[in-house]
């Protein structure tokens, strides 16, 4: 073989060499020398809302398996989106860790498995209020009783603001008859006695906090009292001390809702007139007084470690108590009247007085931690307890009187929801409770009731309570309503969603002044009420 031959063999052989190792660096695939690594290391997500993590520098087709888990699932859950690809949901406020689990095929790499960390921090939105933006002109404070008539009439004549008072001055002040029924009245006066006559579309109630004292009552002279005279007020108390309000005068109040942080005791005393409804939704102590011809149609009361007292005397009377925690005491004298009291769950009642007039407990809802005490001056009080717990709810009932008369109900629930609905308005308000107001449309269909005896009394809602998530078109939202015996209102607490609706906290549907939230979800897709 010649020279000439000999190289032209040789640079042959070597052509073939390369050509081979291109071969299999490309049957290894050029992703498999670079580590597969996420898109990102960490991120952040707001609650009922998604985020999708990419995998960089690896292919589908190399993939063999993807698993994706969270170190926290009540605060991010996480779950496989594709082959290259997760998506981390927020569900609470927090952080969590979400590890992806990603297995190779073994023809593309000696390395096959690999484990990447994805930080999520999840914000809650629903903390933030619940309120529309409004120019800064929409609110006013005066900080003398002399200014605050002028600047009423004035947030009326404007189509509505909030109006506050906010004054060390004490002594004795009213408000003028007026119809200001596009103003809320917040007032802070420590000092004062005030007398009302006018209405209002809400009054909150919001004495600056007394100094600290070791006693846990406080005098009623010593209060900040607002004595009620109008007809059709809603009244907040939203107090840091103790506050006094009184009904007189026939006046008649849709509902008081206590829901303040005063150490002392407030007191809520009906010595005339209607009061439509009581709630008790935070654990300050509350005593209610009806006397003279006052009435209390309902009292809830519905916070943990509540401590609320109430005292019929005279001709006073009291519709329906519902204790559903804390502890309620009771007392009928005289000529009073307290129809009904309701025990639910774990709630501590007593019920004292030598009152004629026959009072019902229902213990059928009570729960094991429950204790009903009656006192041994009591007469004419009959006891309902549920047949099939007669024997555990029997426990919880301390007779000193020996007269209660214990009378063995049988509970049933409906096996189907009524299918009829309710179509709300499309904006305003409704005075029976029974349509949802605010920006959006929307239906709501009855849920069913423990028992099939219904609430005798009519009462206003006072509040709703609901659950902390964002709402989407579509979603079905659920919504607790105090008090619980609220009539005609009760049991409508599931709400619809609609297309065309912009899901958020402005336009999303409202129950007075509070947006309703989704709590579960539904696929059915529905289209907007008109």
């Amino acid at each position: 073989m010649t020279t000439k031959s000999i190289k032209r063999a040789t640079a042959v052989v070597l052509s073939a060499a390369m050509a081979l190792s291109g071969m299999l660096i490309t049957g290894n695939d050029a992703s498999a020398a670079v580590k597969p690594r996420l898109a990102s290391k960490k991120g952040m997500v707001e609650t009922g809302k998604s985020t999708t993590v990419k995998i960089k520098n690896i292919k589908k087709k190399n993939v063999k398996a993807l698993k994706v888990s969270s170190s926290k699932k009540s605060v991010a859950t996480a779950k496989r989106s594709g082959k290259t690809a997760f998506k981390v949901t927020g569900k609470s406020a927090g952080k969590a860790k979400i590890t992806a689990k990603l297995t190779l095929k073994k023809a593309v790499a000696k390395k096959t498995k690999y484990t990447l960390k994805y930080k999520v921090t999840v914000k809650d939105t629903s903390v933030a209020p619940v309120v529309t933006e409004v120019p800064s002109d929409s609110s006013v404070t005066v900080t003398a009783f002399a200014d605050l008539q002028t600047a009423l009439a004035s947030a009326q004549q404007a189509g509505g603001k909030t109006v506050t008072l906010s004054t060390q001055e004490s002594g004795a002040f009213a408000i003028a008859s007026g119809d200001f029924r596009s103003v809320d009245l917040v007032v802070d006066a420590p000092n004062a006695t005030i007398t009302n006559s006018a209405v209002f579309k809400s009054v909150s109630l919001r004495p600056t906090a007394a100094a600290k004292t070791a006693a846990l009552s406080i005098k009623a002279d010593s209060m900040p009292t607002w004595i009620e005279k109008a007809t059709g007020n809603s009244i907040y108390l939203d107090n840091a001390k103790a506050v006094h309000v009184i009904l007189q005068d026939a006046a008649n109040v849709a509902s008081v809702l206590v829901r303040g942080t005063a150490a002392e005791q407030s007191i809520i005393e009906v010595v005339s007139g209607v009061l439509s409804s009581i709630g008790i939704t935070s654990a300050e102590p509350v005593k209610i007084i009806t006397k003279g011809t006052g009435e209390v149609k309902a009292v809830s009361v519905t916070a943990a470690g509540s401590k609320v007292s109430v005292e019929a005397s005279e001709s006073g009377k009291v519709g329906t108590i519902t204790a559903g925690q804390g502890s309620v005491s009771v007392s009928a004298a005289g000529n009073s009247t307290v129809s009904e009291i309701k025990v639910q769950g774990g709630a501590q009642v007593s019920l004292s007085g030598d009152s004629k007039n026959p009072t019902k407990i229902d213990a059928t809802q009570a729960g094991s931690g429950a204790k009903v005490t009656i006192g041994k001056e009591v007469t004419g009080v009959t006891v309902e307890v549920d047949k099939d717990k007669v024997n555990d709810q029997k426990k919880i009932i301390d007779d000193q009187s020996g007269q209660a008369k214990v009378v063995e109900t049988a509970i049933t629930t409906p096996t189907k929801a009524p299918t009829a609905t309710t179509a709300p308005s499309s904006g305003g308000s409704s005075s029976s409770g029974n349509t949802p107001s605010g920006g959006g449309g929307g239906r709501f269909t009855p849920k069913p009731t423990a028992t099939v005896t219904p609430t005798p009394t009519p009462v206003a809602v006072v509040s709703v309570e609901i659950d902390n998530v964002t709402p989407k078109v579509g979603d079905t939202i659920s919504a607790t309503l105090s008090p619980s015996g609220a009539s005609d209102t009760a049991d409508y607490t599931k709400f619809e969603v609609f297309r065309g609706e912009k899901a958020d906290e402005n336009s999303a549907i409202v129950w007075g002044d509070t947006a309703i939230q989704s709590k579960t979800t539904s696929d059915t897709d529905y289209n907007k009420y008109e």
